[in-house]
């Protein structure tokens, strides 16, 4: 038996990853707990110094607005989690329906890695992660799953690099409801740009990687992309899910490629029951004995490893399920190993043209002279059970999504006719209800229904959705202009506003938000409601009020220079707890029991911040204007604590303000740097 490498799928990731900085994330999955991914899987590629639930909720949001410019989860509108828990950071969440399902498990990541020296040049990379993981629990943390990695560097060739940018065309053509595609859009425009293709499709006798994203049925895009070299092999199959009856896809595989011996692994349970019918499991024993003209000697179940499977080394051992997908061809002399793994069970749908979207990828690996993985399973099983990879569920072809800057909401069906009555709930409670959408064009959702909408989302992303007299069916909410949506820390003094501003390191941020919460609100972030007024602290001085801004505003120049534009969007126009926006709320709301004077600086340092963006990022204020304007109106609401302030008569502190604030105001050019 060959060794079968094996490794922890995060550690494997954070280990890819070393120190670099994600630009861009797009995650392709059939099944979605939207939850799941933010809390346990975004921590894998974003490191978070606080290991505390809310607080690493808190920093992967201010780290996606920071550091990443896009993340986009693409997912079967059928493979929603049940049980699954509510989204709630900035990422682009798309649901696609399709003739069959949307199957496949990628990871495409485009990476940066930061100059040796400042204004040194920026390296890029691009990691693609072919697996048999989806984004839920079972998937990352219980189940026996695969995974390849491959990556392309700024200027170099690329073996795959037409076969990824097929897969980014072919997303977008099944995405009838989706205008906008960032994340896959940033990917198309590095592989477009700065890769090339390989002239030839081996190196030193070896085939170079390729990746396989649908179109085609899988027997015949091997056999294009690999030619003569897997014929003549052994065949080892690891999939979990079968067809009822008909093994065909199986012996499509054994005609073209003519291997010398087969095994498939038998899926069991812990009672050992076989998880596929009676039936497919006679027809796949039967297999060597129908197709005598291929050459094939033998076909046969097998089992992996016990050590692989089980969790847990007592006696009261569970198996772990085993979703992984590898087809395996090799031979011992003249030793050769190919691999094809990623998404693509054993089925008709997942190997037929036509049938579901799936990605796998082909390699060939030097691993000395390899034997089989699987044992033989000799063991008629006792009892069968067929099973599906997709539970029975219920969908709708409802789409809708909030605009949270402009407080608009959008419907889409999804289908050449127009819709039923649809009766729209959260939680069980009913909503509102819609009337004959037209088909596949985004219809305005009325004020109140918008209004409606808002207010769910303000607890839950789920809605459930009953056509007529059909069962309900739950939808996840695509969520646009997240800066604006109401912050998971709703609200945080003045004070502690701008001393987090001035904070430099993950690490300070972690500790003081963790601090925050600790005092505020043990549990529920969404409850927190600090007290208003001075809080006892150093940054309650005109020296941290000055050093706070100073800080925010070096940091929006570095956003604007290297276009980190939802970075800037946040601080200027958003609405979360650490926002311009919020800072001026605070300071109106405290305008009667705080120092006037405090506020006063506050809120001349916003306008002063503000007009430092119009005159030195002109092209941005132009196409800003209007956020822009009404940003500034708010600080001058601030402002008129200038009335609580004792100068003297109404006419001297006229007098002072005007000479004060139009020297504070004043732009003045950078101190020459000595020699």
């Amino acid at each position: 038996m060959s060794d079968i490498p094996r490794a922890v799928l995060s550690e494997a990731f954070q280990q890819r990853l070393a120190d670099r900085t994600i630009e861009v994330a797009v995650f392709l999955t059939f099944r979605f707990d939207p939850g799941f991914f933010e809390k346990e899987v975004l921590s894998v590629f974003i490191d978070i110094p606080s290991q505390a639930p809310e607080v690493r909720l808190l920093m992967l949001d201010e780290a996606l607005r920071e550091n990443v410019n896009h993340v986009a989860v693409y997912y079967d509108r059928d493979g929603l989690e049940k049980g699954a828990e509510s989204a709630k950071l900035d990422v682009r969440r798309i649901p696609i329906h399709q003739n069959g399902y949307f199957h496949p498990k990628n990871v495409l990541l485009l990476l940066r890695d930061e100059p040796a020296e400042p204004g040194g040049p920026v390296a890029r990379q691009l990691l693609v992660a072919t697996m048999s993981a989806n984004l839920t629990e079972a998937g990352w943390w219980r189940n026996v799953e695969v995974c390849h990695f491959e990556e392309v560097a700024t200027g170099e060739r690329c073996s795959f690099r037409d076969d990824l940018l097929q897969l980014i065309a072919r997303i977008k053509r099944v995405c009838r409801a989706e205008e906008r595609h960032d994340a896959l859009d940033a990917i198309h425009q590095f592989i477009n740009r700065e890769t090339s293709s390989y002239e030839k499709a081996s190196a030193h006798g070896m085939l170079r990687p390729r990746f396989y994203s649908g179109g085609d049925g899988v027997a015949e895009w091997l056999d294009r992309a690999a030619g003569k070299r897997l014929d003549g092999s052994n065949l080892e199959v690891i999939s979990p899910y079968f067809d009822e009856r008909t093994a065909e896809p199986l012996a499509e595989l054994i005609r073209r490629f003519s291997p010398r011996e087969v095994r498939v692994l038998l899926p069991r349970d812990d009672q050992g029951v076989a998880q596929c019918s009676k039936e497919y499991w006679s027809n796949v024993a039967a297999l060597a004995t129908t197709l005598d003209d291929t050459g094939v000697r033998k076909v046969e179940w097998g089992h992996l490893p016990e050590a692989l499977v089980a969790a847990g080394r007592s006696e009261m051992i569970v198996r772990r399920t085993v979703h992984a997908k590898v087809y395996r061809f090799f031979r011992r002399s003249p030793a050769y190993e190919a691999l094809f793994i990623g998404s693509v069970n054993l089925t008709t749908a997942g190997h037929s043209r036509g049938g579901n979207f799936e990605t796998g990828v082909l390699v060939e690996v030097d691993s000395g002279k390899p034997g089989w993985w699987l044992e033989p399973d000799s063991d008629s099983p006792a009892d069968f059970s067929s099973e599906s990879e997709a539970e029975p569920t219920v969908s709708s072809r409802l789409g809708v999504r909030f605009f949270w800057d402009t407080g608009r909401a959008q419907a889409f069906w999804d289908d050449p006719l127009p819709s039923p009555r649809l009766r729209i709930d959260a939680g069980g409670v009913p909503q509102f209800e819609l009337h004959n959408l037209p088909p596949l064009v985004w219809t305005e959702l009325t004020a109140e229904n918008a209004a409606k909408l808002k207010a769910i989302l303000g607890h839950t992303s789920f809605l459930g959705v009953q056509a007529d007299d059909d069962p309900p069916a739950t939808i996840l909410v695509q969520e646009e202009g997240m800066a604006h949506k109401p912050s998971l820390l709703q609200t945080l003094p003045i004070q502690d506003i701008l001393r987090y501003w001035a904070l430099l390191t993950p690490e300070q941020k972690a500790a003081f938000i963790e601090a925050r919460i600790r005092e505020l609100s043990p549990t529920d972030l969404t409850m927190i409601s600090p007290p208003v007024g001075n809080v006892p602290s150093i940054f309650s001085t005109f020296a941290g009020i000055f050093q706070a801004f100073s800080g925010l505003q070096t940091r929006l120049d570095d956003a604007l220079e290297n276009g980190r534009l939802k970075q800037v969007e946040h601080y200027l126009f958003g609405q979360k707890y650490d926002s311009l926006p919020a800072l001026i709320a605070r300071a109106q709301e405290s305008v009667e029991q705080d120092d006037p004077v405090h506020v006063y600086v506050v809120a001349l340092c916003a306008k002063q911040l503000l007009q430092h963006i119009r005159s030195s990022h002109p092209e941005f204020a132009r196409e800003r204007r209007t956020d822009l304007k009404h940003v500034l109106e708010q600080v001058e609401k601030a402002l008129a604590v200038r009335k609580r302030m004792e100068l003297g008569s109404p006419t001297e502190r006229r007098q002072f303000l005007e000479w004060f604030e139009a020297w504070f105001l004043k732009q003045l050019p950078p101190a020459p740097v000595s020699p």
